[in-house]
């Protein structure tokens, strides 16, 4: 399951809670009947799942399946990055 699911579970738990709130919101019609409110909770909502996913991130951990390459801005004209030749 660790090549499934990457990285920590705290950081799951963050989506999977993200998730539960929005369908109770939006089961209550949150967005329709108090929508200052709601746009309040989004906001502090998207913050903490943030904060929670930076301070919990460890630097070099896996975080994705393919590697992410470090690549400059390519320099037009030049033929070292031109893929076309």
């Amino acid at each position: 399951m660790k090549q499934v699911f990457l990285g920590p579970l705290v950081h799951w738990l963050v989506l999977a809670g993200a998730c539960i709130a929005g369908w109770f919101a939006g089961e209550a019609r949150l967005h329709v009947t108090h929508f200052n409110l709601f746009v309040i909770l989004v906001i502090a909502g998207t913050v903490a799942g943030l904060l929670i996913v930076l301070f919990t991130a460890r630097p070099g951990t896996r975080i994705t399946r393919d590697p992410i390459e470090d690549v400059a801005d390519p320099v037009p004209g030049d033929p070292a990055q031109d893929a076309t030749g």
